[in-house]
């Protein structure tokens, strides 16, 4: 038998045993029946109720940690970073309280992201921009690039972007980025990179300045990933601000100067005027 159908088995079983005790609690099981229809993996919502159960939460503190995950399936949106959250959470004996907090955070701004991507993603000019035909509609978005351009901006919110600075950025990439990917992986990128760079949020114009160029220069997402290391090395051998830097890389990217070219000359402090 594969390690894949043992893990399954291990999973639904789990999540029966668990669902067994709680039967004196209703809310419990009916929260259970809503996530097998959501499509849930029985493996891991099994093992969060093990673990809840090994921490000693009753059945209402585990169904408060089950509700935020729930719903976000029941609305097609990612439940990934939320299940994380919760083990991590029983796992340092943090009290349920506080974990269902954290929870009910995190999935109101995955649901305030999903609506800004699944608006975003009503313009062809965005399904163009990964990978659809002019013909496709926002259903043909595979799943997993919703996702992940999803949970890029749930981030970004998190840590202090406005939804209207994430709406104007997106706009301004499905108008002015011309290559594409077909993953959704530059995208999501970006927009990681975006909030890594937007300190302070003045910043926030340079820094999708730069991001649209490199993508239009075709950088690869690892090059990508590695600019804002790259711009507080420069910041460290220079005394030019960051925006200042930051027009400068565009610049060299623009002119065709490779990108990796471009990080060594931000790293080492030589970027030419």
């Amino acid at each position: 038998m594969s390690l894949r159908i043992v893990t399954g088995y291990l999973g639904l079983s789990l999540l029966l045993a668990w669902g067994a005790a709680a039967q004196p609690h209703p809310p419990v099981q009916s929260l259970l029946v809503r996530a097998r229809a959501a499509g849930l993996d029985a493996e891991q919502i099994g093992l969060v109720t093990q673990r809840a159960s090994q921490a000693g939460l009753d059945a209402v503190q585990t169904d408060a940690l089950l509700e935020p995950v729930v719903q976000l399936a029941e609305h097609d949106l990612p439940t990934h970073k939320v299940l994380l959250k919760a083990l991590e959470g029983l796992a340092k004996q943090i009290s349920p309280a506080r974990i269902a907090a954290v929870l009910d955070t995190l999935a109101r701004h995955t649901e305030r992201a999903g609506r800004i991507v699944d608006a975003w993603l009503e313009q062809p000019e965005a399904r163009r921009l990964i990978g659809l035909s002019v013909a496709e509609t926002r259903k043909g978005v595979p799943r997993s690039v919703r996702f992940k351009i999803i949970e890029s901006l749930t981030q970004a919110t998190m840590q202090g972007l406005s939804e209207a600075d994430m709406q104007a950025f997106l706009s301004r990439m499905a108008r002015e980025v011309h290559r594409r990917d077909g993953s959704g992986a530059d995208v999501s990128t970006a927009i990681q990179v975006l909030h890594d760079l937007a300190a302070p949020a003045t910043h926030l114009n340079v820094v999708a300045d730069l991001m649209i160029v490199a993508l239009n220069a075709g950088v690869s997402e690892t090059n990508l990933r590695q600019f804002p290391a790259a711009l507080r090395e420069a910041r460290q051998h220079s005394r030019r601000p960051a925006t200042e830097l930051m027009t400068l890389a565009a610049s060299a990217l623009s002119q065709g100067e490779p990108a990796t070219r471009v990080l060594n000359h931000l790293r080492s402090g030589t970027l030419p005027e």
